[in-house]
């Protein structure tokens, strides 16, 4: 408990200094330190759990009001009600607040809307608020860039050495064990992350933003260097894992940086994809353990198998469950509440107890019933598309940071579907952190333009005057 004390201490005093300065540049400290900070770092208070990321959360509030009060040019301080998406984002939380009053256990509920989801939206609203230029943006980027990188080389060193310093910390007292040994594969890594499918989508995540940092014409050579080292490490982090969710993704995001970026991203992953597959095959290891990965998705009568199954069981059990009366079908049983109900149904020849949801779709529709879901899946996809039909108006780096985040949105979007990442740990936080920086990147493109179109016709006018 002293660790986690100090942790808070020596963080949040670095976040309020920083802060007090300079409000906005406090933001890819934050970003960083969302990332990097393991959620077993916490402090039980009774009614919530004060881990790091709320502590940044609630310091980045406070930070919030107070410059808010201070700061003399309130041009970039307008309504909350002002932000892109405010209105599905607040008929989500009425969907969610019917589903709680409902709710088969309503305080576990209640704290989920209270803490977890009010934190998402808490930080996309006044990251858009506070973002003004360019360079906000691409420090931010840099951060988690950065933050991927301290997890990736933590990762090869926890993966050959089974050493983990998150270990010296309380047991988080989760759903998920501590020492990483799957049956059928082995110790795999974890990071800061409770399971290591979170570990993968982050290695995804800067693997990703990877290709932005090398399309950029303006990096020097050395930079560059750093990048292509980096990048293998990533990727090592990301194959010891041994998870098949994060593998197809990081397929899934540069399928998408290869359709929608410039020629010189599209070179970046070629290249790294020829090396990877070259890699791939001539070292029997890495292709046996592949191989021996996709074959046993197959087969139910291996642990892996029977995880793929699993997830096409869910569905099954969705469909029971919010087929037991209209109330359930429209508004689930409750946020967070899937653990607490018990769901039971016959699963490869047995009875069996649905303890995991693997799936954020399947868990939103459970919980929060078929209203619930297509207001997230509209709030999620209309992101996503407005991201998409961004590209096309954006140039330079902005373009660049754009495409990778619409990669990895992709990506994201695709892996809900058989990992419920979308509520767990920081990547509800990375998520709208990621979404506000697609807004202001496109806001400040406009502004620049119009800027640009405002001096051409101050121009223009002076010199009809002459």
């Amino acid at each position: 408990m002293l660790i986690v004390i100090t942790l808070m201490v020596v963080c949040g005093t670095a976040i309020v200094k920083k802060g007090l300065k300079d409000m906005v540049s406090t933001l890819p400290v934050i970003t960083a330190m969302i990332i990097l900070m393991p959620i077993r770092a916490k402090i039980n208070l009774g009614f919530i759990d004060l881990n790091m990321q709320r502590l940044f959360v609630l310091l980045l509030i406070l930070l919030y009001l107070l410059y808010t009060q201070t700061e003399e040019n309130n041009s970039i301080i307008k309504s909350w009600l002002d932000v892109p998406f405010i209105y599905l984002i607040i008929l989500n939380i009425i969907i969610l607040c019917i589903s709680t009053i409902f709710s088969v256990n309503f305080m576990v509920s209640l704290k989920n809307i209270l803490m977890s989801t009010a934190e998402f939206f808490i930080i996309y609203i006044i990251f858009c608020r506070l973002i003004n230029t360019p360079e906000d943006v691409e420090k931010i980027f840099q951060s988690i860039y950065i933050s991927v990188i301290i997890l990736a080389v933590f990762a090869v060193i926890e993966s050959y050495t089974e050493w983990n310093p998150v270990t010296y910390l309380p047991s988080d007292g989760g759903r998920f064990g501590d020492n990483g040994i799957d049956i059928d594969r082995g110790f795999r890594p974890k990071g800061v992350f409770p399971a290591s499918q979170l570990l993968g989508m982050t290695m995804v995540l800067g693997m990703t933003f990877s290709c932005s940092i090398l399309a950029c014409e303006e990096n020097l050579s050395w930079k560059t260097n750093i990048v292509w080292m980096f990048l293998p490490v990533m990727g090592l982090s990301l194959y010891k894992t041994i998870s098949r969710g994060p593998w197809v993704a990081i397929l899934v995001s540069y399928f998408l940086l290869f359709i929608v970026s410039s020629n010189k991203i599209r070179k970046t992953i070629l290249i790294f994809g020829g090396f990877t597959g070259l890699f791939i095959m001539t070292n029997n290891g890495v292709y046996e353990t592949i191989h021996r990965i996709v074959v046993q998705s197959f087969d139910t009568n291996t642990n892996i198998g029977a995880s793929y199954e699993y997830r096409n069981a869910l569905m099954d059990v969705a469909i029971e469950a919010l087929s037991k009366d209209s109330l359930r079908t429209f508004f689930g049983y409750g946020p967070e509440t899937f653990f607490y109900l018990n769901l039971q149904r016959d699963f490869l020849g047995m009875h069996y107890t649905f303890l995991s949801c693997d799936s954020s779709w399947i868990q939103s529709a459970i919980e929060t019933g078929l209203i619930g879901f297509s207001v997230l899946s509209l709030l999620l996809f209309s992101i996503f598309l407005f991201q998409i039909f961004s590209i096309k108006k954006l140039s330079g780096k902005l373009k660049n940071m754009m495409v990778c985040i619409v990669a990895f949105n992709g990506s994201f979007l695709f892996l809900m579907s058989n990992v419920a990442i979308y509520g767990w740990v920081q990547y509800g936080h990375i998520y709208w952190i990621l979404a506000a920086l697609s807004i202001m990147i496109v806001k400040i493109h406009d502004s620049d333009e119009n800027r640009s179109d405002g001096n051409i016709m101050n121009e223009i006018s002076t010199l009809e005057t002459l």
